[in-house]
């Protein structure tokens, strides 16, 4: 080791020659694995090319099939209805059988606003009368709930629609005086002098003789049998134009348009007696109305974002219950489908009315809510998250509530009318009064293009997932739009038969699954799995070719790519 031979030239050649072989081998080794790690970005670059190809592809693919439907859509018309069949005469009319439609008549072939003036008061609606409407009745005679309608025949009506009407209707033919909403004021109110309405009128349209025609959806009386068989045949003819839900599943969904239309008559009473010179609202309802709008465009996605919101907005609907800014009370159970039957000692409002103006704010909060779903969510559903916390926050609030439950009716009857295929109504796109039946909204004497149509939709469905589907386990407060509610409508959708599923059916269908999935399994368990199963998977396969099919199985691809939730 310590020979003179060890630093000879001859030991460092050896020396340098094993390091330079050592280098020249970890050098190759370098450039393999760097030559390896080239070959596996290209591979991925070529498959992120493929896929952004096969993307491009299907969103061609889709537009050429929208084009298509476009065109097809504008090559079609409308069939013109059938010639009425001439009357067959029979030898006893008054036996005949009524007839009783199921559906409503279409706008082709019927009218129904004829059809609503038959239960409805013959005198002419102004601003002054349907301020009055809001008033207290004083009648004779008041129909129970549960009472059975008697028809000409003297025969208990066979609609369980009519018989079993929420709240008590006045009937009696006598003379009816109402108060205005804003009518002979206390000692304390600040409104002026009273107002009457004209004899035969009652919140709900009017009082009607029990022999006066009945609506669509109830018993006709008896009639002869050539007017039955044109009414069965006019009906016959838009039969397909508007189903109806089914009343076991929506037991709500008239009662909610007559709650819609009580709501037009608050706000209309509200904003005209506030305008009035010397009216302690004068400029207060507005600036209220505007923060409340103001406040619901300032909302923001994260925990916690909203609470300066929040904290406005109940600031505004506290000072129309503590008498900052008083207001005539008006009676509750007209805002509300079922009116509560006992009264507990820890419910806040116990009475049987309720300040106008906190209904009315109520009214425009919930406007709001719906706005936001329809700007916001259509093209952005996670937006709709934070709308439905705050949503939530409100009607849960045990001190909105009335005699213990929540006033979530003002919402789901705005949304009954807004988006009615939610509430298991289903109509044919190609008639107007199929359109109609399923919120198409109009511009003019035109309805709206398609694709606006459907960005409505589809934020009203991301919203309607977003406040039935909250999770109130970790809360002493009751979710004032349970999950029981998103159910029957995923179940109304998919339940639709092939030929009368619509593009706003399946629009509505994916919006309402899309970005919820996680929730609606956190409440159904399994049973959540497979109805996303036969949503994603077997319903579509029965439905036409169209983009809102395909949107259906682009859904079922993100929740098996993102979530790795395998429905096929």
């Amino acid at each position: 080791m310590f020979t003179d031979s060890r630093n000879s030239e001859l030991s460092h050649r050896d020396a340098l020659e094993q390091a330079k072989a050592e280098h020249d081998r970890v050098r190759e080794r370098a450039l393999r694995v760097f030559e390896m790690h080239e070959l596996e970005v290209e591979r991925l670059r070529i498959v992120k090319a493929q896929e952004d190809e096969q993307e491009r592809l299907k969103r061609e693919t889709a537009v050429l099939a929208e084009k298509q439907r476009l065109e097809a859509l504008k090559a079609e018309k409308a069939p013109p209805p059938p010639p009425l069949p001439k009357p067959a005469p029979v030898a006893a009319p008054a036996t005949a059988p009524a007839s009783t439609p199921t559906t409503i008549p279409s706008a082709d072939t019927a009218k129904p606003v004829e059809t609503v003036k038959a239960v409805s008061s013959t005198a002419t609606t102004t601003p002054s009368t349907i301020a009055s409407t809001l008033g207290k009745p004083t009648t004779e005679s008041t129909t129970l709930v549960g009472e059975p309608v008697t028809t000409t025949a003297g025969k208990p009506a066979n609609n369980p629609g009519l018989v079993a009407k929420p709240f008590g209707t006045t009937t009696s033919a006598a003379t009816t005086v109402q108060k205005s909403l804003f009518g002979t004021p206390s000692a304390s109110s600040p409104f002026g002098s009273a107002a009457t309405k004209p004899a035969g009128t009652s919140p709900f349209g009017g009082a009607a003789s029990a022999t006066t025609t009945a609506s669509p959806f109830g018993a006709k009386p008896a009639q002869p049998a050539a007017a039955t068989t044109a009414a069965t045949t006019v009906n016959g003819a838009s039969a397909n134009a508007i189903i109806e839900a089914d009343p076991v599943f929506f037991p709500h969904n008239k009662r909610y348009l007559e709650i819609h239309k009580k709501l037009k008559e608050l706000r209309k009473a509200v904003e005209t007696a506030s305008s009035q010179p010397g009216s302690p609202l004068k400029g207060k309802v507005g600036d209220m109305r505007r923060e409340i709008r103001k406040s619901m465009g300032q909302l923001t996605e994260g925990a916690g974002a909203n609470k300066i919101q929040l904290a406005k907005i109940r600031g505004v609907l506290k000072s129309s219950l503590d008498g900052t800014h008083q207001s005539p009370p008006v009676d509750v159970k007209d805002y509300v489908a079922e009116a509560p039957q006992t009264v507990s000692d820890t419910d806040v409002h116990k009475g049987d009315q309720m300040p106008s103006l906190f209904l009315y704010l109520l009214n425009i909060f919930s406007k709001s809510v719906i706005s936001q779903f329809i700007n916001e969510c259509g093209a952005n559903p996670k937006a709709a998250d934070p709308i439905g916390v705050l949503f939530s926050q409100i009607f849960s609030d045990k001190d909105y509530h009335w005699r213990g439950r929540s006033l979530a009716d003002i919402m789901l009857a705005k949304l009954r009318v807004t988006c009615p295929v939610l509430f298991g109504i289903r109509g044919n796109e190609r008639i107007p009064a199929g359109r109609e039946a399923i919120g198409w909204r109009r511009d003019g004497p035109d309805f709206i293009p398609e694709q606006a149509h459907w960005n409505r939709m589809a934020g009203l469905g991301a919203g309607f997932g977003a406040i039935t589907l909250r999770d109130f386990s970790k809360t002493t407060r009751a979710t004032p739009t349970p999950p029981t509610m998103y159910w029957a409508t995923l179940a109304a959708l998919v339940n639709t038969p092939v030929e009368q599923v619509s593009a706003t059916q399946l629009v509505v269908l994916k919006s309402i699954i899309d970005g919820h999935t996680s929730r609606f399994l956190l409440f159904y368990g399994s049973a959540g799995l497979a109805a996303l199963r036969v949503a994603l998977i077997e319903f579509p396969k029965n439905v036409a070719k169209s983009p809102s099919r395909e949107a259906l199985a682009v859904v079922a691809d993100r929740l098996l790519k993102d979530e790795g939730l395998k429905l096929a």
